[in-house]
């Protein structure tokens, strides 16, 4: 084992700028186009985009093939891939013992979970599609280690050099099928009955 030098957790550190888009002006452009709603709070409107939200991450967690999101923005999917070749350093349990712990994942079969956004194989191509991305929210991510490490099989493998977006050319009749189909924990994908 080699030794660990821990992290001056004292340095100075980087913090990328944060974009929020519900702000107040948000908020006042959307109560100008949608009259309809003048009664509705601010803290109700965030509640209603909270909900959306958590009720699509839960979509992507409880569906193998993911979820399309609404306008045609794009799929969003959670995948096995195999653990890289870097060492996957366990910051908590090296500071401690003052080695280099390495986690293996064993819960899982070495095999990492992650999540694939694409807006390539959409229907319809929108400008600048390229520049747009997706970053999952923490309760998304923290949820989705707490299922994977119980439902790791029932994911979809992917290569590390596969394009997703090739892979959803090929899966799109399959997606639409399958989009209302909903897997059991004793989900088992050799099983053809």
């Amino acid at each position: 084992m080699r030794i660990f030098n821990p992290p001056n957790k004292k340095g100075p550190r980087f913090r990328a700028s944060r974009h929020r888009f519900l702000t107040d002006k948000f908020f006042d452009e959307f109560k100008k186009k949608h009259p309809e709603y003048p009664n509705l709070t601010r803290v109700e409107f965030t509640a209603i985009i909270d909900t959306f939200n958590e009720k699509l991450w839960m979509g992507v967690i409880e569906n193998r093939d993911g979820v399309e999101f609404p306008e045609g923005l794009g799929y969003v999917f959670v995948g096995s891939c195999k653990s890289p070749n870097k060492l996957n350093i366990d910051f908590k349990k090296s500071t401690e013992l003052g080695q280099c712990v390495v986690n293996r994942n064993l819960s899982s079969d070495g095999y990492l979970a992650k999540i694939f956004y694409t807006n390539f194989a959409s229907k319809y191509h929108y400008t600048h599609r390229k520049l747009w991305s997706f970053k999952a929210s923490r309760k998304f991510k923290l949820k989705l280690s707490e299922v994977y490490r119980e439902e790791w099989p029932k994911y979809i493998v992917v290569d590390n050099f596969a394009k997703v977006s090739s892979f959803f050319k090929h899966q799109s009749r399959k997606f639409k099928v399958s989009k209302k189909m909903e897997y059991s924990k004793d989900y088992n994908e050799f099983d053809l009955d």
